[in-house]
């Protein structure tokens, strides 16, 4: 009898004791990853080149015209900042400012059209001074990758004067202009986060500075000048 008391009383407690173990082990572990958020502020820096045109048009009764075309490609470097908010759905909205510094001025050859011959002793040099944007940004987060759209105004500060052996020393009146245009942009471009804080990004973007009404040459009628480009930067944020 004491035998089996004891029999029973040793399987009792290693029962006991594997329903122990067995409860422990089915205690799930949490353990809680936090990925990478868009949303914050951030500064930085881009740079890269530009493809620019500014055309110049002066009518020039009955049915020809007056017309310089500038290609005003080079290099731009600039300064941006912005704001983002990331949705639980990974949607990415946000708001950015630049500001650029372009290498970009032309001399171009004035043409009657027709019958398209050059005016040999007169030309016109525009120099592009500043641009900048103020655009919204939308874009869906891929964890550390962002692909987004951006677009809204465009500014670009620019001087045209004319030039060459047709224009007498002191230039008149009228030889010269300087405007800072309001225009659109629209563009594209993706960003990888290497860190929480450091952003890398590359991005086209095509912007349309308007048409300005000027007074070249012909002071007495408006003439046209128009300014577009094509930019493809690349750059480094810095995200608090």
């Amino acid at each position: 009898m004491k035998k089996l008391l004891i029999a029973c009383a040793a399987t009792l407690m290693a029962g006991t004791a594997y329903a122990a173990d067995a409860v422990i082990e089915e205690v799930p572990v949490s353990i809680e990853i936090d990925g990478f958020s868009w949303t914050g502020f951030y500064v930085g820096i881009h740079g890269g080149y530009s493809w620019a045109d500014g055309e110049w048009t002066a009518p020039e009764p009955p049915g020809a015209a007056y017309n310089a075309d500038a290609d005003l490609d080079g290099f731009l470097v600039g300064v941006h900042a912005g704001a983002q908010y990331q949705f639980q759905n990974n949607v990415v909205l946000g708001v950015e400012i630049d500001a650029d510094y372009r290498d970009a001025d032309e001399t171009a050859n004035i043409v009657l059209t027709p019958p398209g011959e050059v005016v040999s002793d007169i030309n016109l040099r525009t120099e592009i001074n500043w641009t900048g944007s103020a655009r919204l940004r939308a874009g869906y987060a891929m964890d550390r990758w962002m692909p987004y759209v951006t677009g809204g105004l465009a500014f670009a500060d620019y001087d045209v004067s004319l030039g060459g052996s047709g224009i007498p020393v002191p230039p008149p009146p009228g030889a010269s202009f300087s405007k800072t245009s309001v225009g659109w942009t629209a563009g594209v471009g993706a960003e990888y986060a290497f860190t929480d804080n450091l952003i890398f990004r590359a991005e086209y973007r095509y912007s349309d500075f308007g048409d300005e009404d000027v007074f070249l040459i012909f002071t007495d009628q408006p003439q046209t000048y128009e300014l577009d480009s094509h930019d493809l930067t690349i750059g480094v944020s810095y995200k608090f």
